[in-house]
């Protein structure tokens, strides 16, 4: 009995911790772009696509919040979202860039394909399946979430994995011409994802996909295998200013 009590004393604490954290943030009247995600978006690069946008937007600094938190699933991500909202701590935001999803693969992959040769099985497509709308939920939830808010929702598809860079998601850090193949289906699959969600919600896609093949052909794009480098994430910022600029324009 004792021990049960100290358990939910814990997690009554880590509860009220957390919230702590959202309850003592000051609100940012200079923020009009927040970007969340995962380490797509808050990374190990010198510069992370955020902190590139107000040049190429002729913002001040502090009208791009980074809001972004690496190792961060969709599931963690929605609840910090409505958070952030629920506290109005960007109350003259009008723009939420959202890039979330590849946790949960790489979490998903590494639980269920962690040798990679799977992703073929018509009854694994099944399991995979399951995930992937686990994840189309979330972002539907984010949009609401951000509609709520009257924020414009700008989603992100993800960018090919590399095998020319060091891999930390494989043992020894190598990773071969067949796994990045197997890892680079598992995004695919998610990027579909992703576009159903800006399809079916009306959302401003941007779709960093599509550089993939430029990303590839220059390795100082990366910094590890699924990472960009700072000149990587240049390549996305320049998209996102040109879809940010594009709906200021309308």
């Amino acid at each position: 009995m004792r021990t049960s009590v100290i358990i939910v004393g814990l997690l009554l604490a880590g509860q009220v911790g957390c919230n702590l954290s959202y309850d003592w943030r000051v609100p940012n009247p200079d923020a009009r772009i927040v970007v969340f995600g995962d380490s797509a978006t808050r990374g190990p690069a010198e510069a992370d696509f955020s902190t590139l946008l107000p040049g190429l937007l002729e913002l001040p600094d502090e009208a791009v919040a980074n809001e972004g938190t690496s190792g961060e699933n969709t599931a963690e991500g929605i609840v910090r979202l409505v958070r952030t909202v629920d506290r109005d701590l960007y109350p003259n935001a009008t723009a939420l860039i959202y890039w979330q999803g590849g946790t949960d693969l790489i979490d998903f992959v590494r639980a269920n394909d962690p040798l990679l040769f799977r992703f073929n099985s018509p009854l694994f497509q099944v399991v995979l399946a399951e995930e992937l709308d686990r994840i189309e939920a979330n972002l539907m939830m984010v949009a609401d979430t951000a509609a709520a808010a009257g924020w414009q929702l700008y989603l992100l598809t993800y960018f090919p994995l590399s095998a020319e860079a060091p891999c930390p998601l494989v043992p020894g850090g190598v990773v071969t011409a067949a796994q990045t193949t197997t890892i680079n289906a598992y995004q695919v699959a998610l990027n579909a994802r992703i576009r159903d969600v800006a399809i079916a919600r009306d959302l401003v896609l941007i779709d960093v996909a599509t550089i993939g093949e430029d990303l590839l052909a220059d390795c100082d794009s990366y910094f590890d295998c699924n990472h960009l480098s700072a000149a990587g994430n240049a390549r996305v910022a320049d998209l996102v200013a040109a879809a940010l600029g594009a709906g200021t324009s309308e």
